[in-house]
């Protein structure tokens, strides 16, 4: 169910900025100005939030931390004196 969200998600970035681009094409009478703008800005849109979705921050706003990052717990060892 989570790749298939993504794969809405990616697809409306990409759908919507360039459907304003072929309305506002038409609209101001450029060729395709506008519609290779939101392709491109969907696009990077869309990857972005892909990326933020794969590798992104965790809830409290840091980055994921890498293996390395998980030393153990110096409180969780227990008392010794």
């Amino acid at each position: 169910m989570r790749y298939s969200q993504l794969g809405a998600t990616f697809c409306l970035a990409v759908a919507l900025p360039t459907a304003g681009g072929i309305w506002l094409d038409r609209k101001l009478g450029t060729v395709v100005l506008f519609t290779l703008l939101g392709l491109v800005l969907g696009f990077a849109a869309g990857v972005y939030n892909l990326y933020i979705e794969v590798f992104g921050k965790k809830k409290d706003g840091n980055h994921r931390s890498s293996p390395k990052d998980h030393r153990p717990d110096k409180t969780s060892r227990g008392s010794h004196g």
